[in-house]
């Protein structure tokens, strides 16, 4: 049997294939006369009008002129099947028939267009509870959520597992065109995500277990621990006016942004946060690298976190209002956080506010380019391939 058409976007190499196939389809191959109630035949009669919709496509002058008219009849098929041939009682029937490849398709009709009506949305509502395939197309298709959102809040509480991924898909990795059902509570998001974490905290819950559902940008406030100072001394040192940085953030920065505290593993277990809407509690995160490749800005004192973040951004602030005492009681310093580098250096919350609101970030990118060239920091994607050509010279003796 030769295959259905099926549309492709111009950037997938099957575009091109079915391309050639359109004109034999409009001229032979469709019927104007036939009543189509075949699912598969409406679904590549979709795709057909898909490929005709697509302007980047110089469809050859003998076809041209039928465009129109095909486009015209055969959305009149597609109404017919699903307005009177697709019923409550077949519905389950059709679907099952549907090739894989229409999957997204027939979904897409139904976001699209008026055809869900009161006799299939329970039919739908239970094909939704029991497919987990199915649950990702529809959370791709705004209408469908907002039509089934308390199906769709049912099913993510059901299975934590699968909403974990939905939820960083979303919120992390700031996917598009996925559309979360809005009677999902922020109690409900922290459920799924307490949930899955009990049976496997996988270091991907970065966003989700900092933040839940924001796609705020992080400032991320990591100071180093203090041996010459207890616990509550450093709490207290520690301790900044989340609320009033963040805002010097979004009026310079744009955007909205979240404080999250990540302090040092040494203390970690003992240091207490009170979160926030403004600010969340990092210290638990077990993968400092990843909050720092998350985060939009760092603020630090004398951490070498600086350092790994430079890679990324030159939005480094350096706070420490126990500077001298710091150099007197504390570690020996390689670098001089004050004097040997271009960060803005604040010695009180007051300063650092000031510091962030009067950022300038074209000098300062032009000044840690200049830090990265003097210290040989640099990251251009290659290093894991340059050692494995090394260990290869070294296990052949080659260039020894």
């Amino acid at each position: 049997m030769k295959p259905r058409i099926k549309y492709y976007p111009t950037n997938d190499l099957c575009h091109y294939n079915y391309i050639k196939n359109i004109s034999n389809f409009i001229s032979n191959t469709f019927d104007k006369e036939k009543t189509y109630s075949d699912i598969n035949d409406i679904m590549e009669l979709y795709n057909v009008i898909k490929y005709i919709d697509d302007k980047s496509i110089p469809f050859s002058s003998d076809i041209k002129n039928s465009l129109s008219d095909f486009k015209q009849i055969a959305n009149k098929k597609i109404a017919m099947f699903f307005n009177k041939i697709l019923t409550n009682d077949n519905f389950h029937e059709n679907y099952s028939k549907l090739d894989v490849v229409y999957h997204n398709d027939f979904w897409e009709i139904l976001d699209i267009t008026p055809y869900i009506n009161s006799s299939n949305t329970n039919t739908i509502s239970t094909l939704i509870l029991s497919n987990d395939n199915l649950f990702s197309k529809i959370l791709s298709k705004p209408n469908l959520v907002k039509k089934f959102d308390k199906v769709l809040t049912k099913k993510m509480l059901e299975n934590p597992n699968l909403s974990t991924s939905i939820l960083l898909d979303k919120f992390e990795y700031n996917k598009p065109n996925i559309f979360i059902p809005t009677s999902l509570s922020e109690e409900n998001k922290q459920t799924i995500i307490s949930n899955y974490i009990k049976n496997a905290c996988s270091p991907e819950l970065l966003y989700l277990i900092i933040n839940f559902n924001s796609n705020k940008k992080i400032i991320l406030y990591a100071p180093t621990f203090r041996n010459y100072l207890n616990i509550s001394e450093q709490i207290k040192l520690f301790s900044l006016n989340a609320q009033k940085l963040v805002e010097a953030a979004e009026k310079r920065f744009g955007g909205q942004y979240i404080l999250v505290t990540r302090v040092h593993p040494n203390i970690a277990g003992e240091f207490k946060i009170t979160e926030s809407d403004y600010l969340k509690d990092g210290s638990k995160y077990p993968d400092m690298q990843e909050l720092l490749v998350s985060s939009d800005i760092l603020i630090t004192d004398f951490s070498s976190s600086l350092f790994d973040f430079m890679l990324k951004s030159s939005r480094i602030f350096l706070f420490a209002s126990d500077y001298d005492n710091y150099k007197k009681y504390e570690r020996e310093l390689k670098f001089d956080p004050k004097k040997d580098l271009p960060f803005p250096f604040a010695n009180s919350e007051e300063e650092l506010i000031s510091k962030v609101a009067t950022f300038d970030e074209d000098d300062m990118v032009v000044k840690n380019n200049n830090l990265k060239d003097s210290l040989g920091i640099c990251d251009d994607g290659h290093s894991a391939e340059r050692v494995a050509k090394l260990l290869a010279q070294v296990i052949d003796g080659v260039g020894l």
